[in-house]
Order: C-alpha cells, then sequence, then structure tokens
C-alpha cells in the first residue's frame, strides 16, 4: 500500500493487481481493502480471484501464478510494465535463500528493473527497509496488513525473517551482495566470450577457469534461469565437455560436439526405412537423391529389394574391394562425432546385407559408373 500511496501522490497513472490465493483466512478482507481504496481514488483495480491449485513448492508456483497474470494483464490493456513492492529486507533475503540453496542466479538478490517474459519489472522501493515501509504507512494513514505466514509458516524464507539483523549487519550484507555481483558479471562477461550463435567455442572453453565453464553451461542448458541444475550436474557435464568427443542426454536433447561447438540438438532414436522402389526420400537424419558423392552412391538390381535404409548399429560392417570394413572403424577414422555415428544411415539389401555407408562408398557388387541414387547424411 506504501507504493500505491506513493504513486498517487507523485501524480503516476497506474493500475493495480492483486491475486487472492485463498490460503489465509484474512486474504478475502485485504483483497476488498484494496478494492475500495482503489475505488476512492479512481484507480482500476484488477484482482485475480480463481482457485489457485499448485503441486511442489508453494512459492515458487505463486509467483509464476501472480507473474503470468502481470503478464496478461500488460498484454491486454497495454502498460509499460508492472511495479512490484520489493524492498531492502526482501533483497537481503533473496540473496540468503539462494547461498542457502547454492544457486548461481542472473543476479544476487533483487535487481531494480528485470524482464519476465518479456514483461519490465521495476522495484522502486528496494532503497526502503520494511520498517520505514509501515512507518510512511503508519504517517500517512494508509493501512496496511502483515501475513502472519512470513512468520510463522514453515517455508525458508519464513525461517529466514525470524532472525533479526541490525542495520549495521544488513549493510554489511548489502556490501556482500554487491561485491558478488560484480564478480558474477565478470564471470559472465568472460562466458559469454565462449559463446556465439552456433554454441559454446571448445577451444575457448577449455581455456577458461571451472567457475566460468560452469557459467557458459548454465547460459546454454539453463537460458531463463529455472536454477533447476545443480552444480554437481554442471561439473559431471563439464568433465564430458572437456573430453575427446561429447554427448550427454539433456531432457528431450543432447549436449554434443561437432566442428569445433558444443551444442544442443534434438534426440535421434534408432530408424528403419523401407524401400520397394528407387525413389526421391526427405527424412530427419538423410536423404535419397539422384545426386551426390561418390561415398555416397550405390547402383540396385530387382533383387536387392526392398532395400532397407536404418540407422548403424553395433557389429555393421560393409564388404569393400579391399576387404571388410566394420563401420564402426570407419567413424573413428573419419572422426565422426558420437551423435552422428547414432544417426548415420546405412542401405541394406534384401539378402540383409550391408550395400552403401555414405561417407565410406558401397559394396564390391554394387558399384557403378551409374549408380542408382545417393544417399546424404544430414547434420545440424
Amino acid at each position: 500500500m506504501a507504493l500505491v500511496h506513493m504513486c498517487i501522490s507523485q501524480g503516476i497513472a497506474f493500475s493495480t493487481a492483486i491475486v487472492n490465493y485463498h490460503v489465509r483466512p484474512e486474504a478475502d478482507e485485504e483483497v476488498e481493502y484494496v478494492r475500495e481504496y482503489c475505488g476512492s481514488h479512481g484507480i482500476v483495480c484488477h484482482v485475480k480471484d480463481d482457485p489457485f491449485v499448485w503441486s511442489g513448492n508453494f512459492e515458487a508456483a505463486a509467483r509464476v501464478w501472480r507473474y503470468d497474470f502481470f503478464v496478461s494483464l500488460v498484454k491486454e490493456y497495454g502498460y509499460a510494465g508492472v511495479m512490484v513492492a520489493h524492498h531492502k529486507d526482501d533483497v537481503i533475503e533473496t540473496w540468503l535463500m539462494q547461498r542457502e540453496r547454492g544457486i548461481v542466479p542472473a543476479w544476487y538478490g533483487l535487481k531494480e528493473e528485470s524482464l519476465y517474459h518479456g514483461m519490465r519489472v521495476w522495484r522502486p522501493l528496494l532503497g526502503y527497509e520494511k520498517k520505514e515501509l509501515e512507518q510512511y504507512c503508519i504517517d500517512h494513514g494508509v493501512k496496511y496488513y502483515i501475513d502472519e505466514t512470513n512468520l510463522n509458516g514453515e517455508n525458508t524464507r519464513s525461517k529466514l525473517r525470524k532472525h533479526v539483523l541490525d542495520r549495521h549487519e544488513k549493510e554489511k550484507i548489502l556490501h556482500e551482495i554487491d561485491q558478488a555481483n560484480a564478480h558474477l558479471s565478470e564471470v559472465r562477461k568472460r562466458a559469454g566470450m565462449c559463446l556465439d550463435d552456433k554454441g559454446i567455442v571448445l577451444d575457448q572453453y577449455k581455456m577458461e577457469e571451472k567457475e566460468v565453464r560452469l557459467s557458459v553451461l548454465r547460459e546454454l542448458l539453463d537460458p531463463v534461469h529455472l536454477y533447476h541444475l545443480s552444480e554437481k550436474y554442471l561439473c559431471d557435464v563439464d568433465h564430458v565437455v572437456c573430453g575427446k568427443d561429447c554427448l550427454v542426454v539433456f531432457h528431450e536433447e543432447w549436449l554434443v560436439y561437432n566442428d569445433g561447438h558444443v551444442f544442443l540438438t534434438e534426440q535421434s532414436e534408432p530408424y528403419r526405412f523401407t524401400l520397394d522402389e528407387v525413389q526421391e526420400k526427405e527424412e530427419k537424419c538423410f536423404s535419397v537423391g539422384f545426386t551426390g558423392k561418390s561415398t555416397e552412391a550405390v547402383a540396385v538390381k530387382e533383387e536387392d529389394f526392398p532395400l532397407t535404409i536404418r540407422s548403424a548399429e553395433a557389429g555393421d560392417a560393409i564388404v569393400m574391394r579391399y576387404g571388410t570394413k566394420k563401420v564402426h572403424r570407419f567413424f573413428i577414422d573419419r572422426h565422426i562425432p558420437l551423435y552422428m555415428r547414432k544417426r548415420w544411415p546405412v542401405v541394406v539389401n534384401r539378402k540383409g546385407n550391408i550395400i552403401l555407408v555414405p561417407g565410406l562408398g558401397c559394396d564390391v557388387n554394387h558399384y557403378r559408373q551409374h549408380p542408382s541414387f545417393f544417399v546424404h547424411v544430414k547434420s545440424d
């Protein structure tokens, strides 16, 4: 309410928005007071009064619930953004929670201005302590409410609020936050030098110290800062990335290496397609056409059909003019990245013989000056 009164006093054009989670018996009274106060001053008051259903962490779910509501209002009514009444004590509590949970966030504490799904979020009261804002309301005859769950609840923030800090302790912590953010900015700057539009520049990445490398991984794997990646997990990924090749399963994607870069790509499942005749074909991992390189070409006869184009499997081998060549050995010799090996197609004839490995060539019995078709391997 202090923020509302300040905006009125300064002649700022604004509307208010309040969310009722229906978890406290006093909530309805508080919402009604805000409605009446805003109505008496000609201020539009938006209220989200839907039943709130959540799972997991209440605080996290409630934050998404209300900020998504704010985003919908900004889009619908063309507001410039949202102002929230976070204060100095909130900055300190957020910092302490971040430290307790081992979180490396986009910013330690709270920023005066940030973005949420493209919506600008202002926090104009970060220079005030909570008790100063309470005194402001008293001085200006503005009613305010104390949320008892903030003091008596079992969540982390409630437990932190039971430890009362004096002004000297608060200023010391705020100084620590400033130092931490200065260091974080430097780490992020160095991390940014390891990233380009293709992903992580591996040579540059390997030259950096571990803290910077983990920051690079956070930027790539958690760009919207959901903070669901533990430091242990990132260290394990870093160990793989710094190895000779890289393939890490990450949700529905793979973190892979190719041509000097580490990047995310869609996972590929083993596949198998049948060709009853020569025809052009476009698939996720390969294409069939009538032009290409000699090592992508194969000549087939009627007795070869139906043909099967499938992903390479362990134990695959092809009989070449100079002898039998294992497909796995071909991958090693040509330094084919691990993720590409899982996508690599081979062509198998009716008898079950591999007659073409694109990039290596066709077998001894299917080479002709005028091939029937070409199989191209697709990469990212």
